[in-house]
């Protein structure tokens, strides 16, 4: 379910190195797509609160792999990362391939690889195929503790993802839903509440993505959320309580300041002036400086005229 707008941002961050609990962003972030920093680290989160689970990591729509690289980091022993995409292979709905034309056309199983290549020495499992075309079965026949969907947008591919996800969701898993609150795939968020209200899903964490679970689950995956947020300087929000369907959940945690740094960064004003020196007319820039200086003299012969 990735993507705002037909192209990713190409926006560098500040400098961030690869020393430091975030540092493997650096290699993440150049990788195109719209995962911000938070979102990514708390898509590790949940694999680090499941990670006395043994079982795989799946993602059900990678476009050029940001989502699955991250879950990468999370992988332990033998593990591995599964992406389902059709990788613009056309077929589904009309919806859906109204979609890829306007998102996913040139997207391409080559990309992919190179993209999570460049970060991940082991590569991964790639089913090429459209989601809402594979049963249980076909997802190897075995349970994942994390499913990061983030595939087609409308509401039933959606509802197709989300009983997929339930019966192949190894006991004490999570599925996050991305895009739950974009104004520009409402079949996402219906698709989800629905099952939430239904007692399928037990709401987690909420943010732009929602991470859930089995109801019998909760309890103890919320409190290992809220452990690992604290111990990483996360504010949880738990003074602004959120109760949805009877359970309890966390709601926009505010990262540490150094992943704020990274996602808001403070502009630099001085960077601005010179990117606008280089296209203003120069016989501009001379009477905005004309100007200046004739504003500046008479400021120096009469200090304590009062403007207006």
């Amino acid at each position: 379910m990735s993507g705002q707008s037909p192209d990713p941002p190409a926006i560098d961050p500040p400098a961030f190195t690869s020393q430091g609990p975030y540092g493997w962003w650096s290699q993440v972030r150049p990788i195109p797509g719209w995962l911000s920093l938070t979102e990514a680290a708390l898509l590790r989160l949940a694999g680090e609160v499941t990670a006395a689970v043994a079982a795989d990591l799946l993602e059900i729509g990678a476009f050029h792999g940001q989502g699955a690289a991250t879950l990468a980091f999370e992988l332990a022993g033998d593990q591995q990362v599964w992406v389902v995409d059709p990788f613009g292979i056309p077929g589904g709905s009309r919806a859906v391939r109204d979609e890829q034309e306007l998102w996913y056309r040139d997207l391409s199983r080559a990309d992919f690889e190179s993209s999570f290549g460049r970060v991940h020495e082991r590569p991964a499992k790639v089913i090429e195929a459209l989601s809402t075309d594979l049963a249980p079965e076909d997802l190897d026949g075995k349970p994942y503790r994390v499913i990061h969907v983030d595939g087609a947008h409308d509401y039933d591919s959606v509802c197709h993802d989300i009983d997929l996800s339930l019966a192949v969701l190894a006991d004490g898993g999570i599925v996050v839903f991305d895009d739950i609150a974009n104004t520009h795939s409402p079949g996402v968020a219906a698709a989800v509440w629905a099952a939430v209200d239904r007692g399928q899903l037990a709401p987690l964490m909420l943010t732009n993505k929602l991470q859930s679970c089995r109801p019998g689950d909760h309890q103890a995956l919320r409190s290992r959320l809220l452990e690992a947020l604290s111990s990483r300087g996360w504010n949880a929000g738990i003074e602004r309580p959120l109760r949805i369907a009877g359970f309890d959940v966390i709601r926009d945690p505010r990262p540490p300041a150094e992943i704020d740094a990274v996602d808001h960064p403070v502009p630099d004003r001085r960077a601005g002036l010179r990117a606008w020196r280089g296209w203003v007319p120069p016989v501009a820039l001379s009477t905005a400086r004309r100007v200046r200086d004739r504003a500046r003299t008479r400021g120096a012969r009469n200090p304590n005229q009062a403007g207006g």
